[in-house]
């Protein structure tokens, strides 16, 4: 196929000897020795480079392969791949012609997963006595992954320059290493701390950078700890390691976990605050609607305007009376004593809301004796006195 002309070159670390997991189920530990990887690299010429943030699944990169087939690559091809012997890895030289998947290369904050098929395995076994699952004796490249979760940590992503520069570099330490003196390497001098004609875990090493002198064991047993919580993703930041924030602000690991802290708790207190805001919202308009009062306030209320007082029980009691007193007058024109006093008191009652604060009991009914009716409370005694038992106001 014809590549755009503004297509960009890259050189990708994508490959070495070693370990690797599977994080679909079943997990596995997956080993692909250096024979197996320099079997593999003529199959990455010409497989499509994707850019995107996740793997893909079994069903995208089917799609992705029915589009290749009729030329339609992604973000760009694979030229080839290629075993590095300045660092002893393996690379892939790559063109990429969209504008997401350049910029993505440019960025340094991402780098390549590759994806390929096993087509002869072995295993399960052991290797420098890790244990592992199936051993890839030979395989297929299928694509070439730009993205910022890739599955080897050392993988990256180079300028032509950069890459020149990065292997530049890496042979003139090599060449440092090789160039030696009686058999010592001028990078490191070792302090014996007895006579050996071979390297011991007792020697003493002095460092190149920092000038320190280590104990050779310190170093190895470090390095080894070091893997071995790579592998298991045990991996913690020491609290003096240096971070650099959004803002550009650089703290310790230390410090950024007291900030966390810190913000913590003020969200907490926020929230506090919030629900306490919140809850008094609601009691106050509980307490300002009559429709959020309690069942037994309701009932109350209720039993409250449908309740007659013991006054007017009475009064309606004594006009009863009066009443029948009154109709049997009209039919017979005679009525008892004790009727006719029934019939002056509901006299006096009525009086009482037109009669000043004491009345005087008027006379020619029989009731010369009676005392002075003082209020509407003494009228109704009065009436309980002649025979009711309604009780007094």
């Amino acid at each position: 196929m014809e590549i755009p002309k503004f297509a960009k070159r890259f050189f990708v670390l994508h490959m070495v000897e070693g370990m690797t997991g599977k994080n679909e189920p079943p997990a596995e530990k997956i080993l692909v020795k250096e024979e197996a990887a320099r079997r593999m690299d003529p199959t990455f010429e010409g497989k499509p480079v994707v850019f995107r943030d996740e793997h893909m699944t079994d069903e995208e990169y089917e799609s992705l392969v029915k589009s290749t087939a009729q030329g339609a690559f992604s973000d760009g091809i694979v030229n080839k791949s290629f075993f590095n012997e300045a660092d002893g890895k393996h690379w892939a030289e790559i063109l990429v012609w969209s504008p997401a998947g350049i910029a993505a290369c440019e960025n340094k904050r991402f780098a390549v997963s590759n994806a390929y098929t096993v087509t002869n395995e072995a295993g399960p076994g052991s290797w420098h006595d890790l244990e592992y699952n199936v051993e890839v004796v030979d395989g297929e490249y299928e694509h070439l992954l730009i993205t910022d979760k890739p599955r080897y940590g050392e993988s990256k992503i180079l300028t032509p320059e950069e890459f020149k520069a990065y292997n530049e570099g890496l042979k003139k330490e090599l060449a440092a290493v090789t160039n030696t003196s009686k058999g010592v390497s001028k990078m490191f001098e070792f302090f014996t701390r007895k006579k050996a004609e071979n390297i011991d875990e007792n020697m003493d090493v002095k460092l190149p950078k920092t000038g320190k002198i280590v104990n050779l064991s310190k170093i190895i047993n470090a390095w080894d700890e070091k893997l071995k919580n790579e592998e298991s993703g045990e991996i913690f930041a020491h609290p003096d390691h240096k971070v650099k924030l959004a803002n550009g602000e650089v703290c310790n690991v230390g410090e950024l976990i007291e900030k966390h802290k810190a913000l913590a708790e003020e969200n907490t207190h926020l929230k506090n605050l919030s629900s306490e805001y919140e809850k008094g919202l609601k009691d106050q308009e509980k307490a300002t609607n009559p429709e959020n009062a309690s069942e037994e306030v309701k009932e109350t209320e209720k039993e409250l305007e449908g309740a007659e007082t013991e006054e007017e029980k009475a009064t309606k009691k004594l006009e009863k009376e009066a009443e029948a007193a009154n109709k049997k007058t009209n039919k017979s024109g005679e009525i008892s004593e004790r009727e006719r006093e029934i019939l002056a008191v509901r006299k006096r009652i009525e009086n009482l809301s037109t009669a000043p604060d004491r009345v005087s009991t008027p006379d020619g009914f029989g009731m010369a004796t009676q005392p002075v009716v003082a209020s509407r409370e003494d009228a109704l005694k009065l009436g309980n006195r002649l025979g009711h038992n309604s009780p007094t106001a």
